[in-house]
C-alpha cells in the first residue's frame, strides 16, 4: 500500500472521517460538549479493553509527540485516521500530538479540534499540572520513569481517568518502572470510591544503547518482573526515537514478529510519527518532529499493515 502525505490547510470545522462526530472549532468552545464527552468515554473504554485483554486487537500510539507547527500536526491526525479505518478489526489507533506549549487553554482547544476525526487522543505527562487540565479529552497518557521516584507525576498517574503507560529510563533496568505503577495503582485504588478501582499504570518497555531493543528475551523478562511483583503481565512496546531510521523501522517490525508468533504479553506500541521522517530543531519544514526522530506517515502506514497481519496470525495460533 502506498501513501503519498498530502499538504492541505487546516479546517477545524471540516467533518469527522469517521465515528460520525462533528469536529469543534477551536475557537469556540474550551468544553466538551455532551457528544464529545461521550465519545472520550467510549474511547477510554475501548483502550481499557485493549489492555485488559478483553479485546485482542493491538493498541497503536502513533504521533510526534509534542509539536510546534499545530496546523502540520491537524493535518497529520486526519491523513493518519484516514489510513487507519482499513485496519480498526486489528488495531486499535490512538493519536499522540499536542502543542509544544505550557498554555492548557491551548491545547484544550487542540485536542478538541483533533477529537473531529475520531480518534482517541493521548499526551505525555511532562507538566502534571497542564496535563490534569486536559486529561479530560484524552484517552491515554504517558510519563517517563526516573531515577529516583516522582511524586507529583506518579501522583498524576493515579488521579487522571485514563490507563497510562510508565516507560523505563532508556538503558535502564525496569525496577524504578515497576515500582512507580505499584505505586501510581495503589494510590487510585485508596483515592477510588469503589472497592476495586481500575489500575492506574503499566509498563511501556523502552530499549537501550547497550541491550537488545525488544527481542523476545528481554520482553519475556520485563513480563516476568511484572508478574512477580503482581502486576498483571502485560506491556506496550516502544519503538525508539532515533536518528536512525532504519534501526526504528527494525525495531517495529519485531514488535511485529513477536506479536505474530502469539506473544498476548504485548498489547500494544509506541510509535514516533509525523507527516515527513526526520527531526528538525526548528520547524522550518512542514510536518518534521521538532521533539523527536519521527517516522514518516508512509512508513508508518507500512507498519499498520505489518501489525494487522501480525494481529491475524495471533488470531489464527489460539484457535
Amino acid at each position: 500500500m502506498r501513501w503519498h502525505p498530502r499538504r492541505r490547510a487546516p479546517l477545524p470545522g471540516t467533518a469527522p472521517i469517521h465515528e460520525g462526530v462533528n469536529a469543534v472549532h477551536p475557537s469556540t468552545t474550551d468544553s466538551p460538549t455532551p457528544r464529545i464527552a461521550a465519545l472520550v468515554h467510549r474511547q477510554r473504554v475501548a483502550v481499557r479493553r485493549v489492555l485488559d485483554g478483553a479485546d485482542d486487537r493491538l493498541l497503536v500510539v502513533a504521533g510526534p509527540g509534542p509539536a510546534r507547527d499545530t496546523a502540520a500536526a491537524l493535518d497529520y491526525a486526519r491523513q493518519l485516521a484516514e489510513a487507519a479505518i482499513p485496519y480498526r478489526g486489528q488495531l486499535l489507533v490512538v493519536l499522540c500530538a499536542y502543542p509544544e506549549t505550557a498554555d492548557a487553554d491551548h491545547g484544550r482547544r487542540f485536542l478538541l479540534g483533533a477529537l473531529g476525526t475520531g480518534l482517541p487522543q493521548a499526551i505525555r505527562c511532562a507538566r502534571p499540572a497542564t496535563a490534569l487540565h486536559v486529561a479530560d479529552l484524552v484517552a491515554y497518557g504517558l510519563v517517563t520513569a526516573r531515577p529516583a521516584t516522582d511524586p507529583l507525576h506518579w501522583r498524576w498517574a493515579a488521579r487522571v481517568p485514563v490507563p497510562v503507560g510508565c516507560e523505563n529510563v532508556a538503558g535502564c533496568d525496569v525496577d524504578v518502572a515497576v515500582a512507580a505503577i505499584l505505586d501510581a495503582n495503589a494510590h487510585r485504588t485508596r483515592l477510588s470510591r469503589f472497592p476495586v478501582a481500575h489500575p492506574a499504570a503499566h509498563l511501556v518497555l523502552r530499549g537501550g544503547p547497550y541491550r537488545p531493543e525488544h527481542d523476545p528475551a528481554s520482553t519475556t523478562d520485563a513480563l516476568i518482573r511484572l508478574r512477580t511483583a503482581g502486576l498483571p503481565p502485560r506491556l506496550v512496546l516502544a519503538v525508539p526515537g532515533v536518528d536512525d531510521l532504519l534501526r526504528q523501522r527494525g525495531v517495529a517490525v519485531s514488535v511485529a514478529r513477536q506479536v505474530a508468533a502469539g506473544q498476548r504479553g504485548v498489547v500494544g506500541t509506541v510509535i514516533g510519527s509525523f507527516l515527513h521522517a526526520g527531526r528538525q530543531s526548528t520547524p522550518v519544514g512542514y510536518g518534521i518532529s521538532t521533539s523527536g526522530p519521527c517516522l514518516g506517515l508512509p512508513d508508518t502506514v507500512s507498519l499498520l499493515d505489518t501489525l494487522a497481519i501480525a494481529v491475524e496470525r495471533r488470531r489464527l495460533r489460539r484457535r
